[in-house]
């Protein structure tokens, strides 16, 4: 990950994207390709259900900014996205986030894929639409937490391909029409996204770890199987992540706090450009998400960096591809499509990583016949060594239960026996005034502040209080 205060140049090259098959569900969105031209394609999505809805149709193939609409491929290989992918808050949405279609109605669009795809050489190309789209009702903004899947047919167009470099890229017409870009992350913005790099790198290195050898269940609901090779591609990529967050100063990533290429539109939080590694945090990022959330599927700074590393073919190839936002979205993909969509992987790692305190039984309150204070001040802090009867109540190992707090499958907090142990702990002791009782007075009144660090939760301390007496 590096930051940099120069200018963007424009962009003039292509990432790989992969291509991915959706299985076909019952959903009342039909939609059908048409050629139309050398690189023209009409796109027609047709709502045959007797029921209307709002599609929250950011970063779809209805949208019009430059995402990646289109599965398009050679014989060999998919062919390399020139736009950017988005990250789309899926809550306080505008309605401008959606598109209305009812029952019965058919969308068009026309999509030139030679604005969005390099196409290198003449030749046949395969192009199709697969995606998820979260939906809410009819003149409503509130998501119902359902999804409707689709998949188009595939047609096979003969591109000539020095024409195809006559169309000017998309992202190319939005450059030309800035005048200034600022690229630069300083004060407020600049420690926000450090401190989001930093969750990413936690995050993302417990969740790799969780791929490896967690919970299968737990793995299934986002990923759709939990067989070995896709639990090591998982696995792989969000190592990648997490050493791309940890790098500020390297890495395979550009940071940008400005939208240096307009994509910061509606409710869109953050974007990345595969094709130079550039990821771009919009205000929405910095003015409405939190650094980090205690929600199951909720959205937060830390998990927006970790959606938008995996677009990054730089951080793991190929990058990852926005087939569904939000949970109800990204658990209604095929496995093959859960794989490569970007916020499976985001989904996860909140789903997976402490959203809560590991919390300890608090024992009754201990006798200690003896207490060393290496500093003593009345009424304020002091540090102190426990010793003598009680004191194995204090540095238990490791205190029994100890609790974390995971998202179940339901989105509720739930709490599981956690397997973690002690590695280290310390004590303040604090004196408090003498109780008002004569048995009371005859003893130091103290209250003492544990802290332990646990394994499995690098960086955290957990504290808990608790109450003695110095026995004469």
């Amino acid at each position: 990950m590096k930051f940099t205060i120069a200018q963007v140049a424009a962009l003039v090259a292509g990432a790989s994207s992969s291509a991915i098959d959706l299985n076909k569900r019952a959903t009342p969105l039909d939609v059908s390709l048409a050629p139309n031209g050398n690189t023209m394609v009409k796109a027609s999505i047709t709502n045959t259900g007797s029921e209307s809805y709002n599609l929250l149709y950011k970063g779809s193939l209805l949208d019009e900014a430059p995402v990646d609409k289109l599965l398009v491929n050679t014989a060999s290989s998919a062919a390399d996205f020139t736009g950017i992918m988005l990250r789309v808050s899926t809550e306080n949405l505008a309605e401008d986030a959606f598109k209305p279609i009812m029952a019965g109605q058919t969308i068009e669009m026309d999509i030139d894929i030679a604005e969005l795809y390099d196409l290198p050489e003449s030749g046949s190309y395969s192009v199709s639409a697969m995606g998820s789209l979260p939906i809410a009702a009819l003149n409503s903004t509130e998501l119902t937490g359902e999804a409707l899947t689709f998949s188009s047919n595939t047609l096979s167009m003969d591109v000539d391909a020095e024409e195809a470099k006559k169309v000017v890229k998309a992202v190319e017409k939005i450059a030309a029409k800035r005048t200034a870009i600022q690229s630069d992350c300083s004060g407020s913005q600049l420690r926000a996204v450090q401190t989001a790099l930093s969750n990413c790198q936690s995050l993302a290195s417990r969740a790799a770890q969780a791929a490896t050898s967690g919970s299968a269940s737990t793995f299934q609901t986002y990923f759709k199987t939990t067989s070995s090779s896709t639990r090591s591609t998982v696995a792989a990529r969000l190592r990648a992540v997490a050493s791309d967050c940890g790098s500020t100063t390297g890495g395979s990533t550009r940071t940008f706090c400005s939208d240096i290429y307009g994509g910061c539109s509606g409710n869109v939080l953050a974007y990345t450009l595969p094709a130079y590694n550039y990821i771009a945090y919009c205000p929405l990022f910095f003015n409405y998400l939190p650094a980090l959330t205690g929600q199951c599927h909720a959205q937060d700074q830390a998990t927006t960096v970790l959606h938008e590393e995996t677009h990054a073919p730089g951080v793991y190839r190929p990058g990852t591809q926005d087939n569904g936002y939000g949970y109800s979205a990204a658990t209604s993909l095929s496995a093959s499509a859960a794989l490569n969509n970007a916020d499976s992987y985001a989904l996860y790692a909140n789903g997976g990583k402490t959203v809560g305190h590991i919390r300890y039984p608090v024992n009754a309150d201990r006798n200690v016949t003896s207490l060393t204070i290496l500093r003593t001040e009345s009424y304020k802090p002091v540090t102190g060594r426990i010793t003598g009867s009680g004191a194995s109540d204090f540095f238990h190992h490791p205190p029994a239960p100890n609790v974390t707090e995971h998202c179940s499958e339901n989105g509720r907090v739930e709490s599981r026996p956690d397997s973690g142990r002690i590695v280290s702990s310390s004590a303040q002791v604090f004196e408090s005034p003498n109780s008002s009782s004569p048995f009371l007075r005859r003893m130091k009144r103290l209250r003492v502040a544990l802290s332990y660090r646990m394994t499995g939760a690098p960086g955290f301390f957990y504290k808990t209080y608790k109450k003695a007496y110095l026995v004469p």
